[in-house]
Parts: C-alpha cells; sequence; structure tokens
C-alpha cells in the first residue's frame, strides 16, 4: 500500500523484449573475447539484416543518428545546402542534418498519415535542395510513389529514416529498399534493440565502401588515415544481441500487431482517431498512436495516475529551441492532440484491454 492509497503496477509505454537467445548470444560473444567493433556477429548481423530488408550492404553503427549523419557524409551533403525534413519528427533527423553545417528545411504532414506530405514539400524546394528525409513515422510508410516522383524530377538525394518502421512494407517491399540510404535505430524501444545502434543500408557500393570508412576514423591502414572520419562503430556484444532479436522479429511483429487490434477493438473511435496507413502500406506500428478529440497533456497525466504510462507525440521541430520558426499547421495540430499508448512487446493482452478501458472513461471536463 502506498500513502495515498494502494500502488499501482505501472504499465510502460515500451520497452526490451529479451529472452534466453539474446542471453546466449551475448555470452558466446563476450567469451570470445571480441567485444569492441570487431567479431563475428557484427558480420553476421549486417549480413543477416541485409537480406531482411532485401538491400545489398547493411552496415551496423553506434545509433540512428549516427546512421543519419553517416548517410547525409557519405552523400557529401555539405555547408548552405537543403534537406527536406518532416516537421513532425524526432530532433535527430534535423540535427543531423544540422551537423553536417547543412540548412534542415521543415515540412508540413499529411493530416491523416502524419508523414511528410509531399505537396509541402514541392513548394519548399529550392536550387540549394539537395535531398529529401522520409521518415516512417511511428512505424506509418510514407507515400514513397510520390516519393521517389519528386527525388527523380529534381535530381534529389532520398534518405529513408526506418527508426521506427522495421518489418513494415510499401507496396510489398520492406521501408529501406527504396531510397539511396535508409538508416535503423536499435535503442532500448524499438521493435528490436541493441541497447543503442543502428544500421545503414544501401544498394550503392561506393556510398557502403564511403560509410564503411567514416564509421571507423577512415582507417586506410594501421594508424594511417585517408580522411576525416567517427568513431561510430557498433560492439560485438550489441550486435549479438541485435542477431538474436533479427531471428525473432517474425514473433515481436506477430505480437505488435496483436496489440493494436486490442486497441482497435476497445478504444472509443468517438474519442480517438487511429493514425491512418498510407495507400499500398502494410504498417507495423512501432507505437500505437492516435488523435485525440482533446489536449493529450491533460490525458497523459490522467492516465499517469492510474499506472500507465502514455506520451504526447513529437514536439515539431520548429517549436524546438535550435529551430524556431513559424509552426506547420498540421504537425501542430497533431503534436497537440496525439497520444502514443504502451506498445511493447512484453505487454500482455489483459494490459492492453485494461490501458484502453482507462483511455475510454477520459472525460476532458473532469
Amino acid at each position: 500500500m502506498g500513502r495515498n492509497g494502494p500502488t499501482l503496477q505501472k504499465i510502460p509505454v515500451a520497452g526490451p523484449n529479451l529472452s534466453s537467445l539474446e542471453r546466449r548470444f551475448l555470452l558466446k560473444a563476450f567469451d570470445s573475447g571480441w567485444i569492441s567493433g570487431r567479431g563475428q556477429f557484427i558480420e553476421k548481423f549486417e549480413k543477416a539484416f541485409a537480406q531482411y530488408i532485401g538491400v545489398k550492404y547493411a552496415l551496423t553503427c553506434s545509433s540512428g543518428t549516427s546512421a543519419l549523419h553517416l548517410a547525409l557524409l557519405a552523400l557529401e551533403v555539405k555547408q548552405r545546402d537543403e534537406v527536406l525534413v518532416p516537421d513532425l519528427t524526432y530532433i535527430a533527423v534535423p540535427n543531423a542534418v544540422s551537423y553536417c553545417n547543412a540548412l534542415p528545411i521543415m515540412c508540413d504532414i499529411d493530416p491523416a498519415t502524419w508523414n511528410i506530405d509531399p505537396k509541402d514539400i514541392r513548394s519548399r524546394i529550392s536550387r540549394e535542395s539537395v535531398a529529401i528525409i522520409a521518415v516512417h513515422l511511428y512505424g506509418n510508410p510514407c507515400d514513397m510513389n510520390e516519393l521517389m516522383a519528386l527525388k527523380k524530377k529534381h535530381g534529389l538525394y532520398l534518405i529513408e529514416d526506418c527508426s521506427e518502421s522495421l518489418g513494415s512494407t510499401y507496396k510489398g517491399k520492406p521501408t529501406g529498399a527504396f531510397g539511396d540510404v535508409a538508416v535503423f535505430s536499435f535503442f532500448a524501444n524499438k521493435t528490436i534493440t541493441t541497447g543503442e545502434g543502428g544500421m545503414v543500408c544501401t544498394n550503392n557500393r561506393k556510398l557502403a565502401e564511403r560509410i564503411d570508412k567514416l564509421r571507423n576514423q577512415w582507417v586506410s591502414s594501421g594508424y594511417n588515415h585517408g580522411g576525416i572520419g567517427y568513431n561510430y562503430r557498433m560492439t560485438n556484444l550489441q550486435a549479438a544481441i541485435g542477431l538474436a532479436q533479427l531471428e525473432r522479429i517474425d514473433g515481436l511483429i506477430k505480437t505488435k500487431m496483436r496489440n493494436s487490434k486490442i486497441y482497435d477493438g476497445y478504444l472509443d473511435s468517438k474519442m480517438f482517431e487511429k493514425q491512418q496507413s498510407t495507400e499500398h502500406s502494410f504498417f507495423v506500428p512501432w507505437m500505437y498512436a492516435v488523435k485525440g478529440r482533446f489536449p493529450s497533456e491533460k490525458f497523459v497525466k490522467y492516465m499517469a495516475k492510474r499506472g500507465v504510462e502514455a506520451k504526447q507525440v513529437f514536439t515539431p521541430v520548429t517549436r524546438q529551441n535550435p529551430y524556431l520558426e513559424k509552426t506547420r499547421k498540421y504537425s501542430n495540430k497533431i503534436s497537440s492532440t496525439g497520444i502514443c499508448f504502451p506498445s511493447g512487446t512484453n505487454l500482455k493482452p489483459s494490459q492492453i484491454r485494461k490501458v484502453a478501458q482507462l483511455a475510454s472513461g477520459f472525460r476532458s471536463n473532469s
């Protein structure tokens, strides 16, 4: 018992799903003595991941943010170049552009899918535009037909940010198999995790070679370096966990889809509007995200008092201190009413039902 009544068991918004397989692979990596940026599990994880996405090259790195930075560096994005990004996304996206001394150009989102709006991209393309970063927000694939057409018409690079969309497909192809480069994150709350970690994928051999050099201090031999590089490597220990997670991915995705269906069946559709799937897509929700018909901040506090960790969706980039400017119309609207429900694959169906029932009891004037 707590001082103010019964202590509620907290239902977290997300968390890692680890098994005996991860433990076994991790101990094998540990016992091998290869615990840093070399070892058999790095090569195995990269090879298996490339096969899963359907690309020629997959290169591990230290985080999803470093993956974005590597992608931009490999494409030689430089000072005063403009990169078109969604206004509603995690701040790592514009930050990675800024690391290159380039300019992130924030675009509004489609109010139904919450993804970057091709129409708004068109209105913001300039002579300095060099690339588009397509973020598959909360796992929902972007309209890749439209984005590929813009890429071709204007001679732009297309980077897919698949940090939240592992397992999702567009027209039968995995997200990450469309652009010049794709990036993934394996943070602890992602569909598969390595604790911290990322992956860069491409079909371009020269880009892959450049990314490999950039992530490893541009080593040419011994202590000789052919250019300026970074320490963006993944460790063999992390890759061991990642390989085990990848072997279990079908079951993890199945659980994500089961949880989503439970929410669909129990949440009051008059109170909550789901993030709509892009046409031609299979949408694996990293987070079960909805738009409430009330301010999300009040709802999050209501759920917290009942032992449930819900989250507001991302704050628009244009409302963040480094990038303050006029906020885009729909990104601001979704941000003020958007909610992420507990979505971890460790959650039981009974917990999902409990969350949905508590949510449906919310009254904005209570």
